[in-house]
């Protein structure tokens, strides 16, 4: 009996997720944060990311991400309270990318996804009501504190 392969398109997507997730966590250990929003390559002031968030950048409003990237290289250093400074959901992303390393080459080697995409849809929607969510907590502190 033959292994089930993947549609070259669902191969192609394992491919990229894996790819990113893999690039996303070895570059956070290469990266520091330098003050409260700088990122930049590690020892050198000179190699500084340009600002990642186009809400930020734009109207100057933060978006349900903002935070992420300085939370995963907090996390990467083993800063466990800066990083949920940074973004409460940091770490749960960052576990949840490196699930993705087994989990795509699984799909890959198998021609087949350990869970239904029922169920991994269901992860990725739950995933974004958790951002939204938090998103809004942190807008809701921020008005507390402005009024009190």
């Amino acid at each position: 009996m033959s292994k089930p392969t993947l549609p070259a398109l669902d191969r192609a997507w394992h491919m990229q997720m894996l790819v990113i997730c893999a690039l996303a966590l070895a570059a956070a250990p290469l990266l520091e944060v330098q003050g409260h929003d700088k990122v930049r390559l590690r020892g050198w002031a000179a190699a500084e990311l340009p600002p990642l968030c186009g809400s930020q950048l734009f109207w100057g409003i933060s978006c349900p991400g903002c935070g992420l990237t300085r939370s995963w290289v907090a996390l990467a250093h083993g800063d466990i309270a800066r990083s949920l400074r940074y973004h409460r959901l940091g770490w749960l992303l960052m576990l949840l990318a490196m699930l993705q390393i087994p989990y795509r080459l699984h799909a890959l080697y198998t021609g087949k996804p350990l869970l239904p995409d029922r169920v991994a849809t269901g992860i990725g929607i739950g995933l974004i009501a958790a951002l939204v969510l938090n998103w809004m907590v942190g807008i809701g502190w921020g008005l507390l504190e402005r009024l009190g």
